[in-house]
């Protein structure tokens, strides 16, 4: 699809809608493809603005990233989505391990990250370790107890402080997220005095922790995740419970009046590889006639409000000769992770992205 020329389809459309996730449609399922679309195209623009660092038409290695890969980020997001959902003052990072030798000195097993962000007045609310672990062929059928440990490297290299350990158990190569200290990570990036980490993940007398001197891999590659928070704002707690939204009505259960519809947004389908979570969402859009139900779909605006009584007084109750119009009156955000300009990953909150109910006004 090149939503980018979708405009010239709504020229003959007259007022056939009233903005992102609205519409209004008789029965007519080409009408409804063609509304889906706009409201598609609306959304799509609203991210590209809500997203400077991207920007319209950008191409990424994103889209060439591995299957495996995009899997992990999407599990994040899915995370990321349900714990920080509501709290507007945190934000996350994530950093991929470099090699500080470049290359230069593979002997030396170590993770150097590099947060452009100033964390020194802020908060570190949690910050986890993924680590890819590597195990030969032969024992990918076995559960293996893996022992992990995680160290400080000195400047000059040598080993430093035991940073956390914990103990997993698993089977066949698979990235382990490992929790980290706050306090430990703040340190790390506002005095800048250790060269980096080293993973010790022992199995059979192997350390199977993979270092970016031991792969040049994306897959394989380290990656810390930090979240830190303003403290002068504090933990911001949602208003209300996270909601599992669905429809009140469906294409093969349709509605003449307005109502919530599904409106499922692929960004593989439009041709955004550089998002890498989520794969798909669900949107949502409104649509539908408001004159067969405005009596009871009313918006509390003061404008319906006043339209509402000019109605009783001047036409009976009869809303035919109102301009009331099907949309949302309630909003939920997304979080979306995804691959900037600068080949860097991370996670902006995006607002309006899903329509959660229907109003006439």
């Amino acid at each position: 699809m090149n939503w980018r020329s979708l405009p010239v389809l709504f020229l003959g459309l007259g007022a056939l809608w009233t903005g992102t996730h609205s519409a209004t449609c008789d029965k007519d399922g080409a009408c409804d493809e063609i509304l889906k679309a706009y409201q598609t195209e609306q959304i799509m623009l609203s991210i590209l603005d809500q997203l400077p660092d991207v920007g319209s038409g950008v191409t990424s290695p994103a889209q060439l990233m591995d299957p495996q890969l995009k899997k992990f980020y999407q599990d994040l997001q899915e995370d990321i989505a349900e714990k920080y959902h509501g709290d507007s003052s945190v934000e996350i990072s994530f950093l991929d391990a470099e090699d500080p030798f470049a290359g230069g000195d593979p002997s030396q097993l170590v993770a150097a990250f590099r947060l452009k962000n100033d964390i020194k007045n802020m908060v570190v609310a949690e910050a986890l370790l993924h680590v890819a672990i590597s195990l030969p062929s032969f024992e990918q059928h076995t559960v293996h107890k893996v022992h992990v440990q995680v160290y400080e490297k000195k400047t000059d290299m040598s080993l430093g402080d035991l940073v956390t350990t914990d103990t997993f158990s698993i089977k066949g190569s698979k990235r382990l997220s490992i929790q980290l200290p706050g306090d430990a990570v703040k340190r790390w990036f506002t005095d800048g005095k250790i060269g980096g980490l080293f993973v010790s993940a022992i199995v059979k007398d192997h350390n199977a922790a993979v270092h970016p001197q031991q792969s040049n891999s994306k897959v394989d590659n380290m990656i810390l995740q930090v979240v830190t928070r303003d403290p002068r704002y504090g933990p911001t707690k949602p208003s209300r419970t996270r909601r599992s939204a669905s429809p009140v009505c469906s294409e093969s259960d349709p509605s003449q009046g307005c109502c919530l519809y599904n409106l499922e947004i692929s960004f593989e389908k439009v041709g955004w590889g550089w998002v890498l979570a989520p794969h798909r969402y669900n949107a949502f859009m409104c649509k539908g006639d408001c004159k067969l139900n405005a009596h009871h779909f009313l918006s509390a605006s003061s404008h319906s409000t006043v339209m509402r009584e000019f109605s009783k007084k001047t036409y009976e109750k009869d809303l035919r000769h109102l301009g009331f119009c099907c949309h949302p009156v309630d909003f939920d955000y997304i979080p979306i992770v995804y691959m900037n300009r600068d080949g860097k990953t991370v996670v902006k909150r995006i607002e309006g992205m899903v329509a959660r109910r229907c109003a006439c006004s």
